[in-house]
């Protein structure tokens, strides 16, 4: 198990990879309509208000509000692929990424996980560590050991069960409407394999 002087000298040596992935996720959520939600009134207010002139400026906008929607929906889905996914591959010492987003007055939250972000033996939480400047820090031991069933019932496996000290890094942000919360997970020393990463991306795309 890591202790707090050998996760915040990991901090130090992985921080590049850290604020690139920071800027490269910050750029994702920037391009999703997740940060522009789209109102309307309430629709019993309209109804009660009796004004036709105010109904349709409610259907016009409700039509808006439904394209929105789509565009959410369809937006995240690919925005796992653009964001979690392009930065696990980029950055062999990033063990997993997981992004949390809400839309400021919306019911629904998304949450994508990518690789492994939880650790298998858990150390000092993100909350009770350190600080970064924004970024909370905590530590942790870690395993590869991945499986997953095809859809046609053949599994896979990637990496194995040792266990790998880690470093948990979380900060948020906001963008518009979107707060996000970004929590990352790094080996102190060692990279995640190209078998490993294929892995992750075929399950996800199953």
């Amino acid at each position: 198990m890591p202790d707090a002087s050998t996760a915040q000298r990991a901090y130090d040596a992985h921080r590049a990879t850290i604020d690139h992935v920071d800027a490269r996720l910050r750029a994702a959520v920037h391009d999703l309509p997740h940060t522009a939600v789209v109102r309307c009134e309430d629709a019993r207010d309209v109804v009660r208000a009796n004004n036709p002139a105010r109904n349709a400026e409610y259907e016009a906008c409700a039509t808006r509000r439904r394209a929105w929607l789509e565009r959410v929906n369809a937006s995240w889905a690919s925005f796992r692929w653009t964001g979690p996914v392009a930065a696990l591959d980029a950055h062999l010492d990033l063990l997993g990424v997981s992004v949390s987003l809400s839309s400021r007055g919306e019911t629904s939250s998304y949450t994508v996980h990518v690789g492994a972000t939880s650790p298998s033996r858990p150390g000092v939480a993100a909350s009770q560590g350190f600080a970064r400047g924004e970024r909370s820090v905590g530590y942790h031991l870690y395993q590869t050991a991945f499986s997953f069933r095809r859809a046609g019932g053949s599994e896979v496996r990637a990496g194995d069960g040792e266990h790998r000290a880690g470093i948990e890094v979380v900060w948020a942000f906001t963008d518009g409407d979107a707060s996000v919360r970004v929590a990352l997970v790094l080996l102190v020393d060692g990279a995640t394999t190209f078998a490993w990463r294929a892995a992750h991306r075929e399950a996800l795309a199953q």
